[in-house]
Parts: C-alpha cells; structure tokens; sequence
C-alpha cells in the first residue's frame, strides 16, 4: 500500500571525485502507511501511551519493557496443559489431550499450578516438553507416536 518512507544512510569513507567507490550503511528506516489495516492476522498488539517530564532521556519516550503472557490457540494462557499443547502441535505431534485435560482439571489447576517461563536460549522441544511437565510435578513420554504426561501419585503397594 501507498506510504511516506523515509531512509537514512551514513557514509563510511571520504566522499572521492568518483562516488562509485562510496561505503554507506544503513542507519535508519522509517514508513508511515497512508491507510492503516483494520487487523494484524497473527501479531498481537499493544497501545501505549507515554507522558514525558524533565527528568526522562532522550529515548526512554520510546522503549517499553513488556512482561507477555501467551495467548495459547488451544487451553488457557499459564496453563500447563495450554504450553503442552501449544509446543506439541507446533511440532505435529499427536497429543494425548484426554490425559493432559485430565491432569489439568484434577491436579493442576486445583493446586494452583501454572507454567510461566521465558527464555531466550535454544533449547531443544524435547527439553521444553519436559520443562513443561515438570512444571506440573509430571513426566513427559512420548510412545508409540503418542505424546502424553503422567504424574507420580499415591500408590497402594499391595
């Protein structure tokens, strides 16, 4: 769509009798859309309004820190079974949702058990699953093709 651009470059070497040879970088790139789209399909969005004083630099006006819960396609946001899903079928596993569900509504979320984790580091799925589960004091196991949880209880010893 049509916009106002506005592009920024910095000279690296002295300007010559030939600019054919000039070293540039970029150092800012800005646009503004004449027409603003109603919705951003997959982007969350945020509204801020900043009130300066005095006392504020020059471009802490512009920097936000943001603390993010994830909104999960499937299962509540914090939730353990909400993570569980949400990293299984972005890796196309076949979930055990009746189990995980039933952790969730009897141990979980009962006892006030959530996953809230951030990370920055590449871990592997496999590590993350576990994490995961761990959260909610079970264990990650993946059989036959199926991905599911189980949790240490009780156990009669008979």
């Amino acid at each position: 769509s049509p916009g106002l651009v506005e592009v920024r470059c910095r000279r690296r070497n002295e300007q010559g009798s030939n600019n054919a040879r000039d070293s540039m970088y970029w150092q800012a790139l800005r646009g503004r859309l004449l027409t603003r789209p109603s919705s951003y399909p997959g982007v969350s969005l945020m509204a801020v309004t900043v009130e300066t004083g005095g006392k504020l630099a020059a471009q802490s006006d512009r920097r936000v820190n943001v603390v993010a819960t994830r909104a999960y396609d499937s299962g509540t946001a914090r939730t353990i079974s909400g993570a569980l899903l949400h990293v299984g079928n972005s890796l196309g596993l076949e979930m055990d949702v009746d189990t995980i569900n039933v952790l969730e509504s009897a141990y979980w979320t009962p006892r006030g058990e959530y996953f809230d984790f951030a990370t920055g580091d590449s871990i592997s799925a496999l590590e993350m699953l576990q994490k995961i589960a761990n959260a909610g004091k079970s264990r990650f196991l993946l059989s036959d093709g199926l991905a599911t949880v189980n949790r240490e209880g009780i156990k009669p010893w008979t």
